[in-house]
């Protein structure tokens, strides 16, 4: 252990840290987001690793610049989340044993003897779509795009395809069965199979496509419509997954929706309860069918509300707590899902909310504040929170008249009703305004890289970044680069440090410690638990180092962007660095040469060999022979200048 370790100290971080290594920090807000709430109420630190896929072959951290799964381990993590698509669960064994061992570890989407797994019920996400396109719309002829054959949740989805059509009596035909691989391009190619290869057409040969996954779905429907087909009109589009961009296309894509906030809550639970030393089991967690228009379903979300309030006949008669727990399990059960992302007891205190604004005064507004904390969940976990918020008000409506008596008290309620479907109104009007906050937040982060990446001054640059990170509303960043000769990335260096505490807190700046520890233990000293989100830096083929970021922004994009900016800028720097360096170098070796050949060229022994020479030509043979025993005689000849420039110099030489 060096000086600067050992003025570190070995010490275990305050407070128990667990982690979750995930392939994409933006692409997996929920999951994160979700084990953020938990590790928080646990007052246990998380740490978010931006790992990137494995791949088939399983590369490892130190055949990969862009990895970081040497950082994880028991240095500093005591449990572990797997967010990762293990290709076989031998490359998944050769991960644990070679990072991960002895940590305890719980993996969404796979299921391995020996680890805890958590996944989605693919199977049943996919017969529920399956049974509306053939319930609600009549469809027989029905194509499904595959995943890859050895992806375990691509099988299941394949396999409920197989078995529901069994279930309604539609025969199997492989012609409608293409293959894929989860990325858009298959997409694109299941439509030229389809269409070209076979020579299907929509309408006509089938009549809707189910995906296996949103991004395969997404792409077929856009093929589908660069040739001029209609959705849904000529064919239907499903997929799975429901990804962001699901929800923006034109027509919006329906799907089964992955409940990744609930998975990231569950696994987080797992994960601390191993930490615990406790037993944990295997779970699967139901996902949801999101209808939207690309299945053909256009109806008015006011209608579907309609349809959840039933008549008022339909109330139970009885006394007031029967109507209240009726009302109770009403708004649960209206919201599904949804409703596990929200805090418990969120109805309750949404009904009590209620007939407090009713009983108070005209200005009371706990019911809005309720209502807005609702929105604000749902909204950050990416659900559809103006049309939910719809829902609740009109089942509230609903069970209102039968449980408010006299003529004022039923004014009051109806006021207030009023005013909470305005409000969800204008919180849907603030939801969109705060996305195009976000577009012109990505802007700024444009800028940013523009101004990181036009700075070649190393402490510049880092200035720089000190004066940014309160503009993008990021807590603390802190920058670790490898040291040079350490192959392993074993060694790091922390060239920059900003918090609350402002610009090198500490003094910690240059410190240098293991990398696995992540940070100096003085800087995870923090009063409260914290989410840091760890980024590769690296440029091309060279691994730079890592950046840690005090989680601010929800949007992980936010953190893989800023990552990417810094290593370009970094690289950028060093480049500079190094051509300063080499030139630097090169001057003092051309001073040194010519200082050489000066002192040759003056002894006096050098000085009565050049005056004996008959010729030129043999000043010349006599300068390069004594500059080849003091220099190296390939080296002199390239650094010492040209031909000319040695006869010049002889010749002032022998004139002296």
């Amino acid at each position: 252990m060096d000086a600067d370790e050992h003025a570190m100290g070995s010490r275990r971080t305050p407070r128990p840290a667990l982690g979750l290594v995930t392939h994409q920090v933006g692409g997996a807000s929920a999951w994160w987001l979700g084990a953020a709430e938990v590790a928080q109420h646990a007052g246990v630190d998380l740490f978010i690793f931006n790992a990137g896929n494995i791949n088939v072959e399983g590369m490892f951290a130190d055949e990969l610049p862009s990895s970081i799964h040497h950082l994880i381990g028991p240095s500093r993590l005591d449990s572990l989340i797997l967010v990762q698509w293990w290709p076989t669960r031998q490359v998944f064994e050769r991960f644990y044993r070679r990072f991960y061992s002895p940590l305890p570890v719980v993996n969404l989407h796979r299921h391995y003897e020996g680890f805890p797994g958590i996944s989605v019920d693919n199977g049943g996400g996919t017969t529920a779509a399956l049974r509306h396109l053939i319930e609600e719309h009549g469809w027989r002829r029905l194509v499904f795009i595959r995943g890859l054959p050895d992806n375990p949740s691509a099988q299941a989805r394949y396999q409920a395809y197989i078995e529901t059509l069994n279930v309604y009596g539609i025969p199997f035909d492989e012609a409608l069965v293409v293959p894929g691989d989860f990325s858009s391009p298959a997409g694109v190619q299941a439509i030229h199979i389809l269409l070209d290869e076979r020579g299907l057409r929509p309408g006509r040969d089938f009549e809707a496509i189910v995906a296996s996954n949103d991004y395969m779905a997404l792409a077929a429907m856009e093929e589908l419509q660069r040739r001029g087909f209609d959705i849904p009109l000529d064919v239907a589009v499903v997929g799975f997954d429901d990804v962001a961009a699901s929800a923006m296309v034109t027509p919006p894509l329906t799907t089964v929706r992955m409940p990744n906030y609930e998975m990231g809550r569950l696994a987080a639970e797992k994960a601390l309860a191993l930490m615990r030393g406790e037993a944990v089991a295997d779970a699967t967690i139901p996902g949801a069918l999101v209808v939207r228009q690309s299945c053909g379903c256009f109806v008015s979300p006011l209608a579907e509300i309609g349809e959840l309030a039933a008549p008022s006949a339909a109330v139970p008669a009885g006394p007031p707590e029967n109507q209240r727990a009726s009302a109770l399990a009403a708004l649960q059960g209206a919201v599904g899902l949804a409703g596990q992302c929200l805090r418990p007891g969120w109805a309750e205190a949404l009904l009590d909310a209620f007939a407090a604004d009713i009983a108070g005064p005209p200005a009371a507004s706990r019911f809005l504040q309720v209502l807005y904390a609702i929105l604000q969940r749902w909204h950050q976990n990416g659900y559809d929170a103006v049309n939910l918020g719809r829902v609740l008000l009109f089942i509230i409506r609903h069970f209102m008249n039968p449980t408010v008596s006299g003529d004022l008290p039923r004014r009051r309620a109806e006021e207030v009703w009023q005013q909470a479907m305005a409000f969800v109104a204008e919180v849907g009007h603030q939801m969109q305004t705060a996305q195009q906050r976000r577009s012109a937040y990505s802007d700024q982060l444009r800028t940013i890289g523009e101004q990181l990446t036009s700075t070649f001054d190393i402490e510049q640059l880092l200035d720089r970044i000190a004066q940014e990170l309160p503009h993008l509303h990021i807590p603390a960043c802190y920058i670790a680069l490898y040291e040079e000769g350490t192959s392993v990335r074993e060694q790091v260096r922390l060239v920059f440090a900003c918090n609350a505490q402002g610009r090198n807190p500490l003094g910690v700046e240059g410190r240098r410690f293991e990398a696995r520890r992540l940070l100096p233990d003085e800087l995870l000293a923090t009063e409260q638990p914290a989410t840091r989100v760890v980024v590769p830096l690296y440029f091309q083929k060279t691994a730079l180092g890592f950046a840690l970021f005090e989680v601010g922004p929800e949007q992980g994009e936010v953190y893989e962007i800023l990552g990417r900016q810094l290593s370009s800028a970094l690289m950028g720097v060093l480049l500079v660095q190094r051509q300063e360096q080499a030139q630097r170098d090169a001057e003092t070796e051309r001073q040194r040469a010519q200082a050489a050949l000066r002192d040759l060229l003056t002894t006096r022994s050098i000085t009565d060999r050049v005056r004996q020479a008959p010729d030129t030509e043999a000043i010349l043979r006599v300068t390069l022979e004594l500059l080849g025993q003091a220099l190296g005689a390939t080296t002199a000849v390239a650094r010492l200048g040209t031909r000319e420039q040695l006869l010049e110099a002889g010749a002032g030489a022998e004139s002296n």
